[in-house]
């Protein structure tokens, strides 16, 4: 059942490109972004967004986000999906550097100076610290946990 589990999150993460990022702001109210997302090795997710945006400003106030990622086109009742929640750190200099190894593109060039200074920009990474899908032998939604393997020479991270 766990190696089921690792494969069917596995390719959630792989065959989607987008997350919702769920964060709240100081006063406890929530809010739901979709970011594009790419991800590392270790499980890692990497976004851009502005420092103004609402989802970033929450951040500010408590590093702490929860997560969505699936495809919506699923037919009603056959879907699934990972269900997380992590942390979150801006990243600069050296970090930058290694996020830009992980963060791909074809809607525009990724330069180290469009998260430097005054640019728009900032990339962020989000590390998972729990990770959950369905169960699909339930009749009912039952969440799952799966692990993160950290340092996992495998690329694909569970």
């Amino acid at each position: 059942m766990k190696m089921k589990l690792d494969t069917i999150a596995k390719k959630i993460l792989q065959s989607n490109i987008y997350m919702t990022l769920a964060t709240v702001d100081k006063n406890g109210v929530p809010w739901a972004s979709p970011v594009y997302y790419c991800m590392d090795e270790n499980c890692n997710f990497y976004f851009i967004s502005s420092p103004k945006s609402r989802h970033i400003r929450n951040l500010k106030h408590t590093n702490r986000a929860s997560f969505a990622i699936f495809d919506s086109h699923q037919p009603e009742g056959t879907g699934n999906g990972i269900q997380g929640s992590g942390v979150v750190h801006e990243l600069a200099n050296g970090d930058l550097l290694e996020g830009l190894k992980h963060y791909h593109t074809s809607f525009f060039k990724v330069v180290t100076a469009m998260f430097q200074g005054k640019a728009f920009y900032r990339m962020y990474k989000l590390e998972p610290r729990e990770l959950f899908v369905l169960d699909p032998e339930k009749n009912v939604d039952a969440r799952v946990s799966v692990l993160i393997s950290r340092h996992n020479p495998d690329p694909r991270c569970i």
